[in-house]
């Protein structure tokens, strides 16, 4: 029996069909929805991190069982990623769970602890900042120079990778600490 018989020319046709298509989609590339997927998930993480981060004090809460409470203000880029990377998880010893609202302007968010402020919320920078200044509310952009303007961080794209930018000082003001470890992996910025 000759077992270096070639393949039936059914499997040759599949096979060629499928490297084809497997060259054609190396070559092109992820599509947009999935590079925006992909962005948001990252940052998604970082939100996460930052909560579990920041040493957020008993003080800054409604009372013992009250969540930690993250808005997204604006056009919300996330969908239902940040509630999924969410999901389960808790923050502090007291184990407060994590909770997103989704509100169009500032005024309509209650007591947050963290806001993030999406990219069609740009030119209301200055409004947005002063409006949680002083407050125990973390403020992070969806775009760049927000920490120039007095924002606490900003997400960057650098070389096709998520990173941030942060005003400690402004941080500071609103009597929360970053953490050394989140310093070191951002980009410092002061006011402009």
């Amino acid at each position: 029996m000759n077992t270096s018989r070639p393949y039936p020319l059914r499997l040759r046709r599949f096979r060629g069909a499928f490297l084809a298509t497997l060259l054609a989609l190396c070559l092109l590339g992820p599509s947009q929805e999935a590079k925006a997927a992909t962005e948001y998930e990252i940052k998604a993480v970082y939100l996460l991190m930052f909560a579990k981060s920041i040493g957020w004090t008993e003080a800054m809460f409604a009372d013992a069982q009250a969540p930690l409470v993250v808005g997204v203000l604006g056009n919300d880029p996330f969908g239902t990623v940040l509630n999924n990377a969410f999901r389960g998880e808790t923050v502090g010893r007291s184990k407060r769970p994590l909770v997103v609202i989704r509100a169009r302007n500032a005024a309509a968010l209650p007591q947050c602890h963290i806001v993030f402020v999406s990219k069609s919320e740009e030119r209301q920078a200055l409004n947005i900042v002063a409006r949680f200044r002083g407050k125990p509310t973390l403020v992070i952009g969806d775009f760049s120079p927000f920490s120039a303007k007095g924002g606490h961080l900003n997400f960057i794209l650098s070389g096709g990778a998520v990173k941030y930018e942060f005003n400690a000082s402004a941080i500071q003001k609103n009597g929360l600490k970053l953490p050394s470890k989140i310093q070191r992996s951002g980009t410092p910025v002061s006011e402009s």
